[in-house]
């Protein structure tokens, strides 16, 4: 064989072999930082007294329906009224993600703090945001009154309603 082939096939056996690492290999040194913790996922709906949650709603149609963990959403739960004239979900979210959500919830509307609902909670249009110091996740209401005018003002109050309905 010829020098040059010997060199040829020799780079080329190094260029596979550096393209080929199928993750086998030993792991590499990052400098010592490990992956972000899981979770666990929030039963939200174990939170919530289906018939506490009636007396401020009225009946529901389906009573509270749980939604499962999935990316940074740790747990749900929605529930309406016939028809779907009143519609609230009630989601979990990592407790680390909260001052970055609502400042980016502030940039589409004003925050206005909420007194008397977990450790810290703001409403704004897009809904109500509840911290608790004790947790590590929080809550997100959406409430919604289907009616002919819309009125920020009653899906804050019961959003903050079912918030206090909370069990954590």
């Amino acid at each position: 064989m010829s020098r040059s082939a010997v060199i040829s096939s020799l780079s080329l056996l190094l260029l596979l072999s550096a393209c080929g690492d199928d993750g086998a290999s030993a792991p590499r040194d990052d400098g010592g930082s490990e992956p972000p913790p899981t979770l666990e996922a929030v039963d939200v709906c174990a939170m919530l007294d289906p018939e506490a949650v009636q007396e401020v709603m009225g009946t529901l149609a389906g009573g509270l329906r749980s939604q499962p963990s999935q990316g940074s959403q740790l747990g749900g739960c929605i529930f309406e009224t016939p028809n779907s004239v009143i519609m609230v979900s009630v989601y979990a979210r990592p407790a680390a993600e909260y001052e970055g959500t609502v400042a980016y919830a502030s940039e589409l509307s004003p925050a206005h703090p909420v007194e008397g609902v977990g450790s810290e909670a703001v409403f704004t249009k897009s809904g109500l945001y509840v911290r608790y110091d004790d947790a590590h996740y929080f809550i997100h209401v959406i409430a919604t009154r289907v009616t002919e005018s819309f009125d920020v003002l009653e899906d804050a109050e019961l959003a903050v309603a079912i918030a206090q309905l909370l069990v954590h």
